[in-house]
């Protein structure tokens, strides 16, 4: 039986793995430490506090003002060496009839640990409504087997890169990683010719 985990748990993972970008989580953690100042009104670090809840909180309704729905169209190869590159191209839609979307980037919660994903930091500058554009997918796999991979997650991070929201998902399936092999070029086998004795 699944161990229960309070829902106040869960959702500090979901927002310290996804929703912050690590720009995101240094705003927050100074968000936190300058909390102490809410004891007085009187100390500096106070108004340091009240300064960057204020610009957490402007920060995050501008994200969610810019957060459309999204579909994905793209197929991820199903079949890749260990050590190699895994790319494909995806077409990102915005499906707003009246609402653009800016900064659109890709994102993976509980990735594999011997993959590398390669394309994190790649976006689309803008989508107007009812706008499609490309975007390269790419991973690295490490090791060889079987990984069933986690469900795509396009997002906003706009503005400043901070926080990510979008609702969308889009399923990658499962893909085989086999060995990489390199061929001997040359083989030297040392031949030792013996002497018959009468």
């Amino acid at each position: 039986m699944p161990q229960y985990v309070p829902i106040t748990v869960r959702y500090s993972r979901y927002l310290w793995k996804y929703e912050l970008t690590p720009a995101g989580r240094t705003l927050f953690f100074c968000v936190l430490v300058t909390s102490v100042g809410m004891a007085t009104v009187m100390v500096p670090v106070y108004q340091i506090f009240c300064v960057l809840f204020m610009a957490y909180v402007v920060i995050w309704l501008m994200n969610l003002a810019v957060r459309t729905k999204l579909k994905v169209t793209g197929q991820l190869p199903r079949r890749v060496t260990a050590g190699d590159q895994l790319r494909t191209e995806l077409t990102i839609t915005n499906l707003s009839a009246w609402r653009p979307t800016y900064d659109v980037m890709l994102w993976l919660l509980d990735m594999p640990a011997a993959w590398k994903f390669e394309s994190a930091d790649i976006a689309i500058p803008r989508l107007g409504p009812g706008e499609s554009g490309n975007i390269p997918l790419i991973f690295r796999p490490l090791s060889r087997g079987l990984y069933d991979l986690p469900e795509l997650r396009p997002h906003t991070t706009f503005p400043f890169n901070l926080m990510r929201s979008g609702s969308t998902r889009f399923p990658l399936g499962s893909v085989v990683v086999v060995p990489s092999f390199h061929p001997i070029q040359h083989l030297d086998v040392p031949v030792e010719i013996g002497r018959a004795h009468v």
